[in-house]
């Protein structure tokens, strides 16, 4: 389908009440795990992160991870030697483009870049919420 990407529907405003983030998955752990710390009490301080979003989210969290793995092994340089003496670029490299790019993409889902952001709508007041300020201002 063609058009406008939509914002995330679990990436809405969060209400007075919301209920608590979910926790992170048993099976998350190391730099995936505090990558959901790290983002889940920014993501929960705005937004209402329902348990059908915990998955997603670590995903993103696994990914980053890995890509920081990646990163880490091209720490030493983007080439090396190989054995007969060719000098190559590092599996890494590849790697590392791939699992960046998935990520962007993943955080955009998310709205953990500016553009994303940009492009959740805030929630609008009903027209109950209306009269009721209406009749606030009125009875002044």
């Amino acid at each position: 389908m063609r058009g406008r990407k939509p914002s995330p529907e679990t990436i809405s405003a969060r209400s007075l009440g919301a209920p608590e983030p979910p926790a992170h998955p048993e099976w998350l752990e190391g730099e995936a795990l505090a990558e959901w710390d790290r983002v889940i009490g920014e993501l929960s301080r705005h937004y209402h992160i329902s348990p059908l979003d915990a998955v997603s989210l670590a995903a993103y969290c696994r990914a980053y991870a890995m890509w920081r793995h990646a990163d880490r092994e091209l720490a030493a340089g983007l080439t090396f030697t190989s054995d007969n003496g060719n000098i190559r670029v590092h599996p890494a490299a590849k790697l590392c483009l791939s699992l960046f790019s998935e990520l962007r993409r993943m955080a955009a889902e998310f709205g953990f870049t500016p553009a994303a952001r940009s492009r959740i709508d805030p929630p609008r007041k009903t027209e109950q919420e209306e009269d009721d300020f209406e009749d606030f201002l009125g009875a002044k």
